[in-house]
């Protein structure tokens, strides 16, 4: 009789306790090794702590928490295919508080009234640009400038990353998607890096692998250039290999504060030579901030970039159509002329050129 009326007792006491437990679980109450839930905030929690470590230990190494694997940045990036591309998710973003910090300046490059090229492209309001109906500025392509590599050559500094981040949310607001164009494809201060089968890795390759894995930029609308090795070149190929033949006609260009100066002047007077048959460009440089520099490091950078910028103006003067230009830069320059071709690689010599700013410089 007794055992009669505990069995229910105990069924209602246990059926109780089971709906209980389902609560608390349904709810997160349990603890971490009850629920599968607090599982993934940990993991996602870890993968945070990982992602905000700066960019130098990135370089080194990013670890990719999946419940089986763990693979380098760096291995990631030379297993790397452009069908990765595709119903990609998940990946780590840019940081988004750099979007409001750049500086724009907006040019015409073309003739003057006299024919002759313009040594200084004159100022002019971005309404020069053309807009869309949303009055955001039309671009046919933006065009962001190389940096080099960190020291060890397997990633890209600071400041070329920031030019990046740059790049891929103006190519987001824009509309149409305009192209973008990496200019730079090695330096010859030091040697490059190579990929498998022994080929050269370019700054652009590994640009355009950022903006694909980092920004989700679809493939397509990024082209590169893998024949410059100065910023004269960036201005030289970038016109000549895909602004003529696209017949672009407004044009972005980015790159970093420091870099500024030099980069005008080379993009003014390569672009301001006038073609036949090929009108006014208009331009609009960007100014991204200085970001991963010491403050060394930021002066010896901006003495030597006065000290371009004076010597570029100079030559704009003397070589003032492509006829010209071309002769000049594929007979005399260093970078591109057969006759200095055996200068490359000598990197002791690019020391002595650089004098004592060469260790500030990372050369």
């Amino acid at each position: 009789m007794c055992g009669e009326k505990v069995l229910p007792l105990v069924l209602f006491v246990g059926k109780s306790l089971f709906i209980f437990i389902i609560l608390l679980w349904k709810n997160n109450f349990l603890p971490a090794p009850f629920t599968r839930r607090s599982t993934v905030v940990r993991r996602e929690t870890t993968t945070m702590a990982t992602t905000t470590t700066s960019r130098a230990t990135t370089s080194a190494f990013v670890v990719a928490f999946s419940t089986t694997t763990t693979t380098t940045t760096a291995e990631k990036r030379r297993g790397r295919r452009l069908s990765d591309f595709y119903g990609s998710g998940g990946r780590r973003k840019a940081s988004q508080n750099r979007r409001n910090t750049n500086t724009h300046h907006h040019h015409r490059i073309g003739r003057r009234e006299n024919g002759t090229p313009s040594s200084a492209a004159a100022t002019s309001s971005s309404a020069s640009l053309g807009r869309s109906e949303s009055g955001e500025t039309v671009a046919d392509a933006i065009v962001v400038v190389a940096g080099g590599f960190t020291p060890d050559n397997t990633w890209l500094p600071e400041w070329v990353l920031e030019r990046l981040d740059y790049c891929a949310e103006a190519y987001k607001r824009a509309e149409g998607k305009p192209y973008i164009c990496i200019a730079g494809s090695a330096t010859p201060h030091k040697s490059p890096p190579l990929q498998k089968g022994g080929f050269i890795y370019h700054e652009s390759t590994m640009m355009a692998e950022y903006l694909i894995d980092e920004h989700d930029v679809h493939p397509a609308k990024i082209l590169k250039d893998t024949s410059s090795m100065d910023t004269i070149g960036n201005a030289y190929f970038t016109r000549y290999v895909h602004a003529v033949p696209r017949g672009w006609k407004n044009v972005e260009v980015v790159t970093s504060k420091f870099h500024m100066r030099r980069v005008k002047a080379a993009f003014e007077w390569v672009w301001g030579m006038p073609l036949k048959g090929d009108g006014d460009t208009q331009i609009r440089f960007v100014s991204t901030r200085d970001v991963g520099l010491s403050e060394e490091t930021l002066v010896a950078r901006e003495e030597r970039e006065i000290e371009s910028e004076r010597q570029l103006r100079e030559n704009a003067k003397m070589y003032d159509t492509p006829g010209k230009f071309a002769e000049w830069m594929f007979t005399t320059h260093k970078c591109y002329a057969v006759t200095r071709q055996h200068e490359i690689g000598d990197f002791e010599a690019v020391r002595k050129e650089l004098g004592s700013n060469a260790d500030k410089l990372g050369y």
